[in-house]
């Protein structure tokens, strides 16, 4: 009992709510921090997309790294026709960022 006092009182209270993401910046002027910016946007990344934005065809290494920053970087599946062959169908990979991650973003803080 005494020890659960004992760590009661050594914790600080917070009468706010825990943030839903906790999220931290990659550093300024990397792809992770051009990735993000195109994310920010709102859109739905693919590789081709960030190549011509970029000139980096790395796209997942950086969403990597987002991720390992807090940044809930999503994922979606999108099949496209195989370039050599018509009937074979290959799939890009789709990043996007939660529309509420985006907004909490957006929102000024006072």
């Amino acid at each position: 009992m005494q020890r659960l006092q004992n760590q009661l009182l050594n914790q600080q209270m917070s009468f706010l709510p825990e943030p839903k993401y906790q999220l931290r910046y990659p550093v300024k002027g990397t792809m992770a921090a051009k990735a993000l910016r195109l994310l920010l946007t709102g859109a739905k990344v693919t590789h081709p997309t960030f190549e011509a934005a970029t000139g980096s065809w790395r796209l997942a290494a950086h969403v990597y790294i987002l991720k390992k920053l807090g940044w809930p970087v999503m994922k979606e599946l999108q099949p496209i026709p195989h370039r050599l062959d018509e009937g074979r169908r290959r799939n890009h990979d789709l990043y996007y960022l939660p529309a509420d991650c985006i907004e909490m973003i957006q929102k000024p803080v006072y």
